[in-house]
């Protein structure tokens, strides 16, 4: 599973390996080598969350992210989204 520990140590170490890491929670490995235009539906909706995501941006406004995306890599999308939100503080009643 992705977390932003990870994620920021390989950007700040090893630019390669921090692509090798989105690729791999992304499920793109078998098709780095391809064009992002050959993808299916589904591949260029994980192409442009991970392109959204590896930034780790502190608000990420997205629309319906798993749309056309297959069943299992919908879970896996949604089970990084959660491990990289980052709980807001409680307010004062």
């Amino acid at each position: 599973m992705c977390g932003c520990c990870v994620a920021c140590v390989l950007v700040l170490q090893d630019p390669a390996a921090f692509a090798e890491h989105w690729l791999h929670v992304m499920y793109l490995k078998p098709h780095a080598d391809k064009p992002a235009s050959s993808f299916s539906g589904g591949n260029k909706r994980k192409l442009c969350l991970a392109i959204a995501l590896c930034g780790l941006p502190e608000v990420c406004v997205l629309d319906e992210p798993s749309a056309g995306v297959d069943t299992k890599s919908r879970a896996d999308l949604w089970g990084i989204l959660k491990a990289m939100r980052v709980p807001r503080p409680k307010r004062a009643s």
